[in-house]
């Protein structure tokens, strides 16, 4: 299981996040299978280009330009 600190008196230069059911619906919500994949075994993803402007702190883009999304950021938009 996973735990943050998320008490308020430790946070800094907060403010709401407005438009989060705006957000969330630029989400292409897929069920997909990975290339190379040695099973097909279907899984269900966000694409991370559809959420990447709206939601840019739960999308990283790594040295060879893959982007991945960090689903555990997605939760408190979801919220």
């Amino acid at each position: 299981m996973s735990y943050q600190v998320m008490d308020e008196r430790f946070m800094l230069n907060e403010e709401p996040l407005e438009g989060a059911s705006e957000a969330l619906s630029n989400a292409k919500v897929l069920v997909y299978t990975t290339m190379g994949a040695t099973e097909a075994r279907r899984k269900y993803g966000v694409g991370a280009q559809s959420i990447a402007e709206s939601i840019p702190f739960a999308v990283w883009e790594d040295g060879m330009g893959m982007y991945h999304v960090d689903f555990e950021a997605l939760v408190p938009v979801l919220v």
